[in-house]
């Protein structure tokens, strides 16, 4: 006699019941403006992964209805890089091995990353975007620690909230660079200031003096998620949700 009792699937197990239905019309998304780039993605991947586009296209919606979703203040090689990690679970957003230290781009598209997983609330890929900047900043490196520019800082507290996980990070590897007036200037934005300087009163300028330890305090912070978004245990973290294809 056949058995009716059921197991419960081991976790990372690929269930049939997952599998994206290739035979379905995928999504539009019409990203930039005048004129928009036209993309791409299946409809339930992007929902699963991003509340955004759940909530837009309930089919209460016009969007829902038509399979159109219209984001005309995102970068369309931002939106690229999001459907590419989206499918693949890596981020292309490395520079040439070859790229001139002054002309790295990656900060810049790391935190157009970061807005962007931001505003369509997908929490995996904001944390994963945080992980990779935490990597490149934190990389030995002959001349020292590679901190963002003031463009690309001023872009991300302009497009975030007080609290987020990239803001903690950017004042801790400021921080790190000791001597922070060489950095950092009265232009910056009022919020950047505002930071650095309550972390200085929470007992960090000892950091100052030894950036080594606090180095080491960040990358512990790392791997600990302290700069991600998810709800509380590891099971909740894109590292194991998405194990195999990160």
């Amino acid at each position: 006699m056949a058995s009716t009792s059921s197991t419960a699937a081991a976790p990372g197990v690929p269930l049939a019941s997952e599998a994206i239905d290739f035979s379905i019309a995928p999504i539009v998304i019409n990203v930039g403006a005048s004129p928009s780039q036209r993309f791409y993605a299946d409809e339930a991947m992007i929902r699963k992964s991003s509340k955004f586009f759940d909530a837009a296209l309930n089919k209460e919606w016009k969007e829902g209805q038509e399979r159109i979703v219209n984001l005309p203040e995102t970068q369309p090689a931002a939106f690229n890089v999001y459907l590419n990690w989206l499918t693949t679970g890596k981020l292309h957003v490395h520079d040439q091995p070859e790229t001139a230290a002054g002309t790295r781009q990656i900060n810049t598209k790391l935190v157009e990353a970061y807005v962007l997983g931001d505003k369509i609330l997908d929490v995996d890929y904001k944390d994963h975007v945080c992980d990779t900047l935490a990597r490149d900043s934190l990389m030995p490196r002959n001349a020292g620690i590679w901190v963002m520019g003031a463009g690309v800082r001023r872009r991300l507290y302009e497009n975030t909230v007080a609290g987020a996980p990239a803001r903690r990070f950017l004042v801790g590897m400021l921080l790190m660079c000791g001597d922070i007036s060489s950095f950092v200037t009265e232009d910056e934005p009022p919020a950047l200031l505002h930071d650095i300087m309550s972390a200085l009163v929470a007992g960090q300028q000892a950091a100052l003096e030894q950036p080594a330890a606090l180095k080491q305090l960040e990358e512990e912070d790392v791997k600990a998620c302290k700069f991600h978004d998810h709800e509380p245990g590891a099971e909740n973290c894109y590292r194991n949700k998405r194990r195999g294809i990160v």
